[in-house]
């Protein structure tokens, strides 16, 4: 089996810049929106993404 490297390449400031870029584009957008990534944290990312494992999920069996 090959090992899988993964580099990350982004700026340092990409998460800023796309928070600020969300956020504009959203708050001028009629009606108004911010996209839900924006509102987990990091522990809540990780438990959205068990969840959506579970068998009991619904949308993933759609």
């Amino acid at each position: 089996m090959t090992a899988l490297h993964v580099e990350r390449c982004l700026p340092d400031d990409y998460l800023a810049t796309a928070l600020r870029e969300d956020a504009r584009a959203g708050l001028s957008a009629s009606p108004k929106t911010l996209p839900p990534k924006w509102l987990y944290d990091e522990y809540g990312s990780e438990l959205f993404e068990k969840i959506t494992q579970l068998e009991e999920y619904y949308p993933t069996r759609a």
